[in-house]
């Protein structure tokens, strides 16, 4: 991968009311890009979405980030920050773009992803352990994987709406990406690559751009070696009128899911899944 350049697009809150861990989750979640890609050069466009607590940026002063603060989130939800950093990065010269949640952990096989990732016409996105994927109502997810897979899957359906809540079918936006080449094929004609209609501003915005384009004859892939640990935590979002847990409610959510991520770190981490390996058929 040879001058390749890369950018995440990632968006953070950290608030008491809504998201108290939002410091932590971005922590882990910018420590582990640092630590993980290797395969090519790489900026991370970061959106904070009107925390009332700033993050420090000096802890890392070593990685490319260009950091934005939202001041009214809810002007433009997840879909704004989605849609200003692939036009962002695109415009600086980057030749593929990742949406990445702050909820999660890279380690090393995120390479094999970001080597594979190179149609022109496919969205491409990567396996998480159980537990890291909202199922269907067969209590599947075509995402959720115990291992790596050699493979690369195509799970493309055929852009009916009803596909939404039945088939599973459809690659969640925890970490999902394209080519500078898709978006100019495949950008709406207002410019942006995401719906920013108010229904999407906060969920689903990854189901109507799939389902939307697979009418075009984009694909949606699998990339199986590449096994990324989702904690599902959504502390990007906006929540209007949400009933919110306790402080006890939370810490012991968090106790639980980091207990969680130590047991699939240290399988995912083996050294059969950091990345360098031969993707055999791509």
């Amino acid at each position: 991968m040879d001058n390749i350049k890369i950018a995440f697009v990632v968006t953070m809150h950290q608030s008491e009311k809504i998201s108290p861990y939002g410091l932590m989750l971005i922590d882990r979640c910018l420590n582990s890009i640092r630590e993980s890609v290797s395969v090519c050069e790489y900026k991370v466009f970061l959106f904070d979405n009107s925390s009332t607590e700033k993050i420090d940026l000096s802890k890392y002063s070593d990685m490319n980030i260009s950091y934005t603060y939202v001041e009214d989130q809810t002007l433009r939800g997840l879909t704004g920050t989605w849609n200003d950093g692939v036009i962002a990065a695109f415009d600086e010269g980057y030749d593929k773009v990742f949406m990445v949640s702050d909820d999660v952990i890279f380690n090393g096989s995120i390479n094999y992803l970001l080597m594979a990732s190179n149609d022109d016409d496919v969205i491409y996105g990567p396996l998480c352990q159980p537990g890291g994927m909202y199922q269907n109502p067969t209590g599947t997810h075509p995402q959720i994987s115990d291992e790596p897979i050699q493979e690369i899957r195509d799970i493309t359906g055929t852009g009916e709406v009803d596909e939404i809540p039945t088939s599973g079918q459809l690659l969640g936006g925890w970490l999902f990406g394209f080519t500078n080449k898709f978006y100019e094929k495949y950008k709406r004609d207002d410019g942006y690559m995401f719906n920013p209609g108010e229904k999407y501003l906060w969920g689903s915005q990854e189901c109507e751009f799939q389902l939307r384009l697979w009418k075009k004859g984009v694909k949606s892939y699998i990339v199986g070696l590449a096994w990324i640990y989702h904690e599902k935590q959504r502390s990007w979002k906006y929540h209007e009128g949400y009933g919110y847990a306790t402080r006890e409610d939370r810490d012991e959510f968090m106790r639980i899911k980091a207990e969680d991520y130590m047991k699939w770190k240290i399988k995912m981490e083996t050294p059969h899944h950091m990345g360098g390996k031969k993707i055999e058929n791509n």
